[in-house]
């Protein structure tokens, strides 16, 4: 087995057509797909339950489906699917991704060629994406209703999910794919600033350049399963917390590859970390091409003036906020080494003061977090620094444009 593809669901059933087509029409044939559910239980717009295991196991039954007892976050989940996968590589993917047909096969071709990489991503663009009528139906067997037909009492009328004409004119109808960019990989900043790369831009000629890069993102990323192995943190509980359902599961020792401290947000950026640390460098493949649906407040903020910023970062739940600020904390304290060159330093050090007194001034319930980070302190697994800080530095993107000529 050479791919095996894992995704998490948490409802995400209205994505699930799409993202399951695209997944199951690729290319590239030598995979296996696994998928868990990490307790959805939300209710839909027809007021049914999430139906993302029902409407799997009826229309994709090849597709090995767990489904968790509670929800696991976005790293014990995939490191339940990793310990589980037989590939070579892994692709981690979210359900909100739509994939061109040869992005599997792009993404596995480069890791055939470059044995030295740990890991790739391919050029994401934004997915523009609004669920279509014959959509909903084939999740749910009935249509939804609009907001004024709800009041009069009326009801659509699209065909049966099951009947082939629906998938076609689902099929035909506007996909939603873009040309802005929603990322090339992630990029690292001298303040210990991470960013997707070239996020809210237009595609260009520039960006059908592959090169190296310091990780993918964390939406549709291939790992090389050998490199994972060589960066496990110690142990996982996640089999306890899975359905069996009707798939054996093995009793053995189950291994964190993603931190799971982190439960989401970032713990991408913490993995090319650590895979970087260990000499395991990362690479940006033009060709694979894939469509990602992420909110539109998020791709504006990246490149916003303060008050766009700080009218933006209203709009983030506190969830959100909580999230990004402990698992920052986290990766920094894992990841961060002394000796690295006085720039890096003293940016990284004024970033996280001036970080610290707004969230004093403005967001001070988040200061929870630095106690809950110095609280688990001692658990971390700090990352083993194999390559010098010079191997590191050659990813970083300067404030002054001084970007290394393999990076864009």
């Amino acid at each position: 087995m050479k791919v095996s593809v894992g995704f998490l669901t948490y409802n995400s059933d209205k994505y699930l057509p799409d993202f399951l087509e695209s997944l199951v029409r690729q290319s590239f044939k030598d995979l296996e797909v696994l998928g868990l559910d990490n307790g959805s239980t939300e209710l839909t717009t027809g007021g049914s339950r999430d139906d993302s295991a029902k409407f799997i196991q009826k229309n994709y039954p090849q597709i090995k489906f767990f489904q968790a007892k509670e929800n696991l976050g976005f790293s014990k989940g995939h490191n339940f699917l990793i310990n589980v996968s037989r590939g070579e590589y892994y692709l981690c993917l979210n359900p909100d991704v739509l994939l061109e047909l040869n992005f599997i096969e792009e993404l596995a071709r480069v890791l055939d060629e470059k044995p030295k990489l740990g890991s790739v991503g391919g050029k994401l663009k934004y997915w523009d994406f609004k669920i279509p009528q014959p959509q909903y139906q084939m999740v749910h067997g009935e249509p939804p209703l609009s907001r004024g037909q709800e009041q009069q009492g009326q009801t659509l009328t699209v065909p049966k999910g099951s009947d082939p004409v629906a998938k076609e004119q689902l099929r035909g109808q506007d996909d939603g794919k873009t040309d802005m960019i929603d990322s090339l990989g992630l990029k690292f900043k001298a303040s210990h600033c991470f960013e997707d790369l070239a996020q809210g831009d237009l595609d260009r000629v520039e960006y059908n350049q592959s090169r190296q890069i310091f990780g993918p993102s964390g939406a549709a990323a291939l790992y090389r399963r050998k490199a994972l192995d060589e960066v496990v943190l110690g142990q996982s509980d996640c089999f306890r917390l899975v359905s069996a359902n009707t798939h054996n599961l093995k009793s053995s020792a189950y291994y964190q590859f993603f931190d799971e401290n982190m439960f989401a947000y970032k713990e991408d950026i913490d993995l090319a970390y650590r895979l970087q640390w260990t000499s395991w460098k990362s690479w940006y493949q033009a060709t694979a091409v894939a469509y990602h649906h992420r909110s539109a407040m998020k791709r504006k903020a990246q490149n916003a003036k303060l008050k766009s910023f700080l009218e933006t970062r209203k709009q983030k739940s506190r969830f959100i906020k909580k999230m990004s600020t402990l698992n920052h904390l986290i990766l920094l304290s894992k990841n961060f080494s002394w000796r690295f060159s006085w720039k890096i330093k003293i940016s990284t050090v004024v970033l996280e003061l001036g970080k610290f007194c707004y969230l004093f001034l403005r967001e001070p319930y988040l200061l929870r977090q630095y106690w809950k980070f110095w609280s688990i302190r001692k658990k971390l697994h700090i990352s083993p620094k194999k390559v010098g800080v010079v191997e590191i530095e050659k990813l970083i993107y300067w404030r002054d444009g001084r970007n290394p000529p393999s990076l864009f």
